[in-house]
């Protein structure tokens, strides 16, 4: 039987770990993997969205990774229709399974696109009456040819840098949501706790109600999202075979609505890449020569070593591997909107060899 639940808030000193609901390649998920543990990291528990068994030996064989393939066993017949509800039930899943392991002291949710930022010696230093913190992106710039690894970032800009974009015809509106493709709103983590649950890109308290991040300029997340035309053409295809759209900004909404027209459409497949790659130049695309002679841009080198991760050490990766197969055929939709004295009991009902 596993350990009972550790106290909410524990000493910032321990493992920080991630969460994420994944549908990629080997080769892009093992990179994912690779700068994540070299920028913050020490474990990373990845869902694969769907089988896939070349990513789940690519990621299997890491000693950083705790890979869950969610096949027909895993959410047998009440898989969520939607994405964001899977990501939502694996995020909360995995934090309440940490509850029972108190070398965890972080866990952060975040995206296959998107590598941690942080510092680890601040966030030791965070008191423990905070239990949750916020992490504010950077986006990477979008070219259609990208060589190696995005290095250059826009950050968010005050009203008057966005007021001079405009005014240049740069963006078509004076917004961030304008100026940046993917989303503004961050990503969230926290002390594992039974008495909070993940959102998307917030945590929620019991009543459903969002809770305020502590938030810090060292507390960042750099999204790459879709920072060259094949990586706009894999996103958006990922998103429209992983069920319903989920809610989205207006102009993402409408790109997507886009996109899904010309998939529709009756026309060879040289007409349609044509006609994407003109939809990637009219909805992504950014003018990144300008963006960096007026000095907007931030150079983040992703590929540098920022930290050496902390091993989890065998015993403990072991028991969490075999808490995660003990719940395979639980009902998942009991982590939904985790209330405190279920999950506890769906854990104690878990053995552990």
């Amino acid at each position: 039987m596993l350990p009972s639940t550790a106290a909410a808030h524990r000493p910032g000193t321990g493992l920080v770990a991630t969460v994420t609901t994944a549908k990629d390649t080997p080769e892009d998920l093992t990179a994912f993997v690779h700068r994540n543990l070299q920028r913050g990291a020490d474990h990373m528990f990845v869902f694969l969205d769907e089988a896939d068994a070349a990513a789940r030996e690519a990621l299997s064989r890491h000693p950083g990774v705790t890979c869950i393939e969610c096949d027909r066993s895993w959410w047998g017949a009440t898989r969520p229709e939607h994405l964001n509800v899977r990501q939502g039930i694996n995020a909360n899943m995995t934090k309440g399974v940490l509850t029972r392991f108190p070398q965890f002291s972080w866990l952060f949710h975040v995206d296959s696109d998107e590598v941690l930022d942080i510092d680890r010696e601040q966030l030791a230093t965070i008191p423990s009456d905070v239990g949750v913190v916020s992490l504010h992106p950077l986006e990477a710039i979008s070219r259609r040819r990208q060589r190696g690894a995005p290095s250059e970032f826009k950050r968010p800009l005050e009203d008057d840098m966005l007021q001079l974009l405009h005014t240049l015809g740069i963006i078509d509106r004076p917004a961030n949501s304008a100026y940046f493709r993917g989303h503004l709103a961050g990503k969230p983590g926290m002390r594992p706790t039974l008495d909070l649950n993940f959102g998307i890109h917030n945590v929620i308290d019991l009543d459903h109600q969002p809770v305020e991040g502590h938030e810090a300029s060292w507390l960042r997340v750099l999204h790459l999202h879709c920072p060259n035309l094949a990586a706009f053409s894999r996103r958006w295809e990922n998103l429209l075979t992983s069920g319903p759209a989920p809610k989205l900004r207006q102009k993402r909404a409408s790109t997507a609505a886009a996109i899904a027209a010309l998939g529709r459409l009756d026309l060879s497949m040289s007409t349609k890449r044509r006609y994407a790659r003109r939809l990637y130049r009219e909805t992504t695309e950014d003018r990144a020569r300008e963006l960096k002679r007026l000095g907007l841009l931030e150079h983040v080198d992703l590929e540098e070593r920022r930290y050496e991760p902390r091993q989890v050490d065998p015993a403990t990766r072991a028991a969490i591997t075999a808490t995660f197969e003990g719940l395979r055929e639980v009902d998942k939709t009991s982590f939904r909107r985790a209330q405190p004295a279920g999950v506890a009991a769906i854990l104690d009902a878990v053995r552990v060899p």
